[in-house]
């Protein structure tokens, strides 16, 4: 149906503004999830979905994803398990969400090997397993880089930069990776592959 198409592909111009978003500056505009909360609900509403079921879904995939956060010690920020959980509740069933758990999987595992070669090779990061980290000049720190010990990946703004820039010549930053573009890929795989686009 035509009604609930728009709020679907309003749902993926919101995912494609927020992969463009992180690719760039690797963190999520708050907004944007705040209107995928807003949107969820009137997909599942005129796509017929069981509001229970989605919900259920939605507390799994936030679960699960709230684990690799936390064993990731910073290598995807909160923002990404709020978005892959927001996937889940569209997704609104556990039959469908195994599939696109499936997809993802298959998606960020490519994502991350293409990641790794980027940022050994490219910026010379360091680990790789808890996120890359590099360390740099204090006069090359911008605005939204994240420090090493910050385990909640706030972006740094331009007093703390001054204020490190005072005290140090050279920090060790977080360069976290951009999952949404794969969560992007692998949701327009899963309606694509389920015929609902």
């Amino acid at each position: 149906m035509i009604e609930e198409f728009i709020p679907l592909a309003i749902i993926f111009g919101v995912l494609g503004y927020i992969s463009i978003h992180d690719l760039k500056y690797r963190n999520i505009p708050f907004f944007t999830i705040y209107l995928l909360f807003a949107l969820s609900p009137i997909y599942l509403y005129l796509s017929g979905a069981n509001f229970t079921n989605a919900s259920m879904c939605f507390l799994f995939t936030f679960g699960v994803f709230t684990v690799f956060f936390i064993l990731g010690r910073g290598g995807f920020g909160f923002g990404d398990v709020i978005i892959i959980a927001i996937m889940g509740w569209i997704v609104a069933d556990f039959g469908a969400l195994e599939t696109y758990m499936y997809i993802l999987g298959i998606c960020l595992a490519i994502w991350w090997g293409i990641c790794i070669i980027w940022y050994k090779k490219k910026l010379r990061c360091k680990g790789w397993l808890h996120g890359f980290r590099r360390t740099i000049d204090t006069k090359d720190l911008k605005p939204g880089m994240v420090l090493e010990s910050d385990n909640f990946m706030r972006g740094l703004n331009e007093k703390k930069i001054k204020d490190i820039q005072g005290k140090l010549d050279e920090v060790d930053i977080k360069e976290p990776m951009p999952f949404i573009p794969a969560v992007f890929i692998s949701t327009l795989i899963f309606f694509v592959y389920t015929g609902v686009m």
